[in-house]
């Protein structure tokens, strides 16, 4: 089955010993309906990570705590430069049938 994981370590202002014991938020990406060699099915995988990351990384906007706004856009930042290697790695093997997981430090 091919499909992508997406495991994300929500940063927030806490210290890394309490960063180490947070849970990572996850979200699975499934691409083995599309036809990868197409400029369509492209689009399509790009829409589904890119609401996965939404998924995964919090929400920052309206929020009054800048620490949260900050750990938002991390997030966000950090996860969309992550899956930018996993998405080439799986439009180079376009045919082959393989899991792959990405996540943030």
């Amino acid at each position: 089955m091919k499909t992508l994981n997406i495991a994300i370590a929500l940063i927030a202002s806490l210290p890394a010993a309490a960063l180490a014991e947070q849970p990572r938020a996850q979200a699975r990406v499934a691409y083995q309906d599309l036809n990868l060699r197409t400029e369509s099915g492209v689009r399509t995988l790009d829409r589904r990570l890119a609401r996965a990351v939404e998924a995964v990384c919090p929400d920052g906007r309206g929020s009054v705590d800048m620490a949260r706004k900050v750990a938002a856009r991390r997030c966000i930042r950090d996860t969309t430069a992550e899956l930018a290697a996993v998405r080439s790695h799986v439009l180079a093997g376009r045919g082959a049938d393989e899991t792959l997981a990405a996540g943030t430090r």
